[in-house]
């Protein structure tokens, strides 16, 4: 029997706002640093950052509604993921093409950072969908509680 809930969170996480690049520091094999936007039905910014972090293999994801990294409850907040994701796919299809290698297309590590215990719950979440997807699996979680920030490092296996 299939659960209603997982089909609800299936569907969800298949209906991402739509996104364009709004940035690209460097370019090609040089890009440091990418930033996706969406808006949502009731008008709220999105943005979704790539940036190298402590090398060319190691990238991290972060992003903000409306400039803040905080969970407000407002909105779709399951959509806003589903759009961060669609994020994640364009940027490992732009790795893939631009830096990566037919033995390795996608960086060795991506660090993912949440604020909060919310934000940490939405991004493990968030994680399950597409790490095994792209070769990643968690290779140490850190939590800063002086930044009230997690960081989740994703390394290829």
């Amino acid at each position: 029997m299939i659960n209603p809930f997982s089909q609800y969170l299936a569907e969800v996480f298949e209906q991402p706002y739509p996104l364009r690049v709004l940035k690209t520091s460097g370019g090609g094999k040089n890009a440091t640093d990418i930033i996706y936007t969406a808006k949502t039905d009731g008008g709220d910014l999105i943005e979704i950052e790539f940036s190298q972090w402590g090398g060319k293999e190691r990238w991290r994801i972060d992003f903000s509604v409306n400039k803040t990294v905080q969970m407000t409850g407002a909105g779709k907040p399951w959509r806003i993921l589903a759009t961060v994701l669609q994020a994640i796919r364009q940027f490992m299809e732009w790795h893939k093409k631009n830096v990566g290698t037919d033995k390795d297309p996608y960086p060795q590590v991506f660090v993912v950072s949440a604020s909060g215990i919310s934000r940490y719950k939405a991004y493990t979440a968030m994680i399950r969908r597409f790490a095994h997807t792209y070769g990643y699996r968690i290779g140490s979680i850190f939590d800063d509680s002086d930044l009230d920030e997690t960081n989740i490092t994703l390394e290829r296996r």
